[in-house]
């Protein structure tokens, strides 16, 4: 799994192996070492639970949660992408979380 971020954007590109582990249940786990004990760990992770694509930071570890009837669906149609929006303050700002198939 491939991690891009950008000004109000999370991007996350997905193996065929990854979309597939994905759908079927599994979490998706990536860390980044800085040396010593600075690490960042991001993972993708489906629920039943959430209804939206939510995105959290905390520690140095970045969650993204999607709802898996929505990785089942896009797994099985052609989209190369899948995206949602969420708020990020009072102001209005939008964080966009992409994935992409690749």
């Amino acid at each position: 799994m491939e991690l891009r971020l950008q000004t109000h954007r999370l991007w996350l590109g997905l193996t065929p192996e990854e979309l597939q582990g994905l759908a079927s249940g599994e979490t998706l786990m990536e860390v980044v070492f800085f040396g010593g004990s600075r690490r960042l760990l991001y993972e993708l992770t489906p629920s039943s639970v959430y209804p939206e694509t939510t995105a959290v930071l905390e520690d140095g570890h970045i969650t993204v949660i999607i709802p898996q009837s929505k990785v089942v669906a896009w797994m099985e149609n052609s989209m190369p992408t899948l995206s949602a929006s969420q708020m990020v303050s009072t102001d209005g700002d939008m964080l966009t979380i992409v994935l992409e198939k690749m």
